[in-house]
């Protein structure tokens, strides 16, 4: 099982900071390319954080056993499709609190957005918000 794991992975130049990063799974691997839906983690931890942000502190219980070696920001808005193969290892895995947090703001930001935003993105077709929300 891959959902829910936090794993360090080497990020291609097409993301905003190339390199080896932590990142949330939060998909099983896809067929036939065998890729994941990762949200990023973030270290820079900023003071107004966006609702979709998930703090996770070093003093905290949702820290432990994640994996990660300081503080981070789980990143939900930033999500992107990567192949597994770009997974260097497993650090941790989040736990059943976070990972309540976590849905509940996947939930907000697919089922909650307001039909206009949806369906003013580039390439969305129209009453495509009725379709998604199904």
């Amino acid at each position: 099982m891959t959902k829910y794991k936090v794993v360090l992975v080497d990020f291609p130049d097409i993301t905003v900071e190339p390199g080896v990063r932590p990142a949330l799974c939060l998909s099983e691997p896809m067929e036939p390319e065998e890729t994941v839906i990762v949200a990023f983690i973030s270290s820079s931890i900023t003071r107004d954080p966006l609702e979709t942000d998930i703090l996770l502190k070093e003093s905290s219980g949702e820290f432990r056993g994640t994996g990660l070696l300081k503080d981070g920001m789980i990143r939900l808005h930033t999500l992107t499709s990567i192949p597994v193969s770009l997974i260097k290892r497993q650090l941790g895995v989040i736990n059943t609190d976070t990972r309540e947090r976590v849905t509940g703001c996947l939930d907000k930001i697919f089922h909650d957005m307001p039909g206009d935003m949806v369906s003013g993105l580039p390439g969305a077709a129209p009453g495509v918000h009725d379709q998604v929300a199904d």
